[in-house]
């Protein structure tokens, strides 16, 4: 225990860990201004019923949650 590795297959794997990692990979092409799976998420957002234009939002600082 306490040592980090890097495996070809995790010891334990969920579907949160997948979804979670799709979000992570597709972050970060959309920082480095790529957006190699735009017509798929545009599609999937689409089907969803989810406005594509979202953006994510942040409470001002120092508001409490509801």
């Amino acid at each position: 225990m306490g040592i980090w590795a890097l495996r070809d297959k995790p010891s334990e794997s969920g579907l949160n860990d997948v979804i979670w990692t799709a979000v992570c990979l597709i972050q970060a092409a959309e920082i480095l201004g790529e957006r190699p799976l735009a017509a798929e998420l545009d599609q999937a957002t689409e089907h969803l019923g989810v406005p594509g234009d979202i953006v994510p939002r942040r409470r001002p600082r120092g508001s409490a949650s509801s």
